[in-house]
């Protein structure tokens, strides 16, 4: 463990009694000095030692294979990261897809769903428009019909205040012509006529005398 105190470079090195300090000025070294005490730290006898060295004089003919080695892990690290961007990628065109069909779907069922609503409107509008008709034409129809069956009581209410009238009149063979007149006038109307028993009474008198 280094730290920096009083212009230099310092470390510290444990063992189970004791607690040593080195220091250096330039870091390069302490770095260099750090190292080896790990190395005799590590390998304590001669053979280890050896062993390790042998290992290190290896090292630079293996090194381009090690290089190569290395490049092949890194171009390996690389293709798994692109694939699994592709398939990432690919995966999100296919959900893409799917809602571009989902939303042409619903947008399909939209337009159909706002057809068949227009389509009902047009139709209730054309009933309203044949219910106001046939409203209009009921109207005029009792607006006559009103009118004529007015006309009708009124004709009805002279011809009871003329049969009135001639109830109280004697009768004469006068009075048998104006009331043959009156029946003859009454048809023209198209009203069928009724006789009072005082006619009934003079038409029999007359029948007899004959």
């Amino acid at each position: 463990m280094g730290t920096f105190e009083e212009d230099r470079f310092t470390w510290q090195l444990y063992t189970s009694k004791n607690k040593y300090q080195f220091g250096h000025f330039d870091e390069i070294q302490r770095q260099h000095w750090i190292t080896d005490m790990n190395l005799v730290t590590d390998y304590r006898n001669k053979s280890d030692l050896y062993e390790f060295d042998k290992e290190f004089s290896k090292r630079p003919e293996n090194m381009g294979k090690e290089k190569d080695s290395s490049w092949k892990l890194a171009l390996e690290s690389d293709n798994q990261r692109l694939t699994q961007l592709l398939n990432e990628e690919r995966r999100a065109l296919y959900d893409e897809e799917i809602v571009r069909e989902l939303a042409t779907r619903m947008l399909d069922e939209e337009r159909e769903r706002s057809e068949r609503l227009e389509k009902q409107v047009l139709e209730l509008e054309t009933q309203l428009q044949n219910e106001k008709a046939n409203n209009t034409e009921l109207k005029q129809n009792l607006l006559t019909n009103g009118s004529e069956k007015h006309e009708e009581e009124e004709a009805i209410e002279r011809r009871i205040q003329k049969q009135l009238t001639l109830n109280h009149k004697t009768p004469s063979e006068d009075t048998y012509t104006d009331d043959y007149e009156i029946c003859a006038v009454d048809e023209e109307e198209n009203i069928t006529p009724q006789i009072s028993l005082t006619q009934l009474d003079y038409l029999v008198i007359s029948t007899q005398s004959i």
